[in-house]
């Protein structure tokens, strides 16, 4: 005896079933999501206590999601950026505030949901140069190079150069996909005063060393802020938040020895 599955799916008596069996599968994956992100809130509260941190889940989140607007992190193509689990403390005299981030990129089929987490340190004795770090991409850095957003390499430091792309921003210059360029027919410069600033601190600072040893870090510095994140593809588990939380900070203490 043989079946027809075209049949049996499109009979009326099994559609209802059919139906059924779809949403309880949908709802079983919102329901495994939901529980999923309650129980990491919860741990992250616990976390924050222990690390001697305010917890304060969405509040202050949309004055934070401002910030990071305005930052080369989080100005790729992405859309309805927002923050979730932020936690604030002081560490050595400095502000930090650690949080989660969620953003959608692509659209209709290609429409994908992401989820990260940052570090942000800010402190008044700081005044960096703009700038932005991040692991290097044989795609997205040549297109950069092409329209003239060159990569501040250093010589002495050639493994550096190589894992990582460099950019020294313009003075704090609002940053958009177009200066980032993003977008086909952005303006090329010449190497600015903050080119020099940029690679005065790195050469200074003795993060060179440390950094060829990293493969995965993203770091954005301008005036008295410094943002950092892992390129993980996904949120820092909660176990390894302490250790996130040492790595930005030992990331501080090599930009704080020069600046």
């Amino acid at each position: 005896m043989s079946f027809d599955l075209r049949e049996i799916i499109f009979n009326e008596s099994f559609t209802p079933w059919i139906i059924g069996l779809v949403v309880v599968l949908i709802n079983g994956k919102i329901t495994r999501s939901f529980l999923g992100d309650r129980k990491r809130t919860n741990e992250l509260k616990n976390k924050a206590q222990f690390l001697g941190f305010c917890f304060k889940g969405s509040v202050g989140s949309q004055e934070l999601v401002k910030l990071m607007e305005q930052t080369v992190s989080f100005s790729h193509d992405s859309r309805s950026l927002s923050t979730s689990n932020l936690m604030q403390g002081e560490v050595g005299g400095v502000s930090v505030t650690i949080a989660d981030y969620s953003f959608y990129t692509g659209t209709g089929k290609s429409s994908k949901f992401n989820e990260r987490t940052f570090l942000l340190i800010e402190s008044k004795n700081m005044n960096l140069p703009s700038f932005y770090l991040k692991p290097a991409g044989w795609v997205s850095d040549r297109v950069q190079k092409l329209v003239g957003f060159q990569d501040v390499d250093f010589e002495s430091h050639p493994q550096c150069s190589k894992k990582y792309f460099l950019r020294a921003l313009n003075d704090g210059s609002e940053v958009t996909r177009s200066s980032l360029g993003l977008i086909p027919g952005s303006i090329s410069r010449a190497p600015s005063k903050n080119d020099s600033n940029v690679r005065e601190l790195f050469e200074s600072s003795g993060i060179l060393d440390f950094l060829e040893l990293q493969t995965d870090l993203i770091i954005e510095g301008e005036g008295n802020r410094l943002l950092f994140q892992q390129d993980l593809k996904k949120r820092i588990p909660v176990k390894k938040i302490g250790s996130f939380l040492q790595l930005g900070i030992k990331i501080l203490s090599f930009i704080k020895a020069v600046n």
